[in-house]
């Protein structure tokens, strides 16, 4: 299935045909994707940190530096992009060499199906990217419950939660849908919020990380609209993927 947001997809090769049959294909399947062509490996590098692409498609031979000397480094900066490697031959060592250098795949582009087989590659590899980052973010998860209490919370990026434990909903009576999506803000009691900042929503990991933060939370409001407060003790820790993208706390 198609990607439900726009892709955003770098596409490194100096032949000019290449390049338009190339995007027609993938604007069939990817409905308002943005393409973005350049020509050489110099610009790759140039474009690569301009854009959150979600994909980069490679060629192998491009003037004074080949695709495949090149991706290293487009990896490094750009870790979470997919990368294929297209290549005009099937040498299997040059497959193995692609895939140790960053590619996540590898496509023969003179095969007759090629630009049938390219967006089915390409979701392929996003979704795998995507299960990836979920598998990540539950076995952190796990860790995380391992090592704290019953009231245990997840934000994203921004802030907001994404996930709270039944214990945590429990105390503060408030229903998982009170809360997920909303800043956690909403939970600490405003005397606090100086103290809270940076620190329910912390970055840091180890021993940088927060331990032993005193808060107060707040319940949710009774019928006269009066919340009291939860004091607790607070251990944060920030979240990222294994190409050392924060996700969340």
């Amino acid at each position: 299935m198609p990607q439900a947001s726009p892709l955003t997809l770098l596409l490194v090769n100096e032949q000019a045909e290449e390049i338009k049959l190339t995007t027609i294909s993938l604007r069939k399947f990817f409905p308002g994707c943005r393409v973005e062509a350049v020509y050489s490996a110099e610009e790759a590098l140039e474009w690569v940190s301009k854009q959150n692409w979600l994909a980069i498609l490679l060629d192998e031979q491009l003037p004074c530096k080949s695709g495949l000397a090149v991706l290293p480094e487009l990896r490094r900066q750009a870790p979470d992009a997919v990368i294929i490697l297209q290549a005009a031959h099937t040498e299997r060592d040059i497959a193995a060499q692609a895939m140790q250098a960053g590619a996540d795949s590898y496509l023969f582009k003179k095969s007759p199906a090629f630009l049938t087989e390219l967006p089915l590659v390409v979701q392929a590899v996003l979704d795998k990217r995507d299960l990836t980052v979920k598998l990540d973010r539950s076995e952190r998860r796990l860790r995380a419950i391992a090592d704290m209490t019953d009231l245990l919370y997840e934000l994203d990026t921004e802030g907001c939660f994404i996930h709270a434990s039944p214990g945590l909903l429990l105390r503060l009576g408030y229903s998982e849908q009170d809360l997920i999506g909303a800043h956690y803000s909403k939970l600490v009691h405003p005397d606090d919020l100086h103290v809270a900042e940076r620190r329910f929503n912390e970055r840091r990991t180890g021993v940088r990380a927060s331990r032993k933060i005193a808060l107060r939370l707040l319940m949710k409001p009774d019928r006269t609209n009066q919340s009291t407060g939860l004091e607790v003790e607070l251990h944060a820790t920030g979240l990222y993927s294994r190409h050392q993208q924060f996700l969340g706390t």
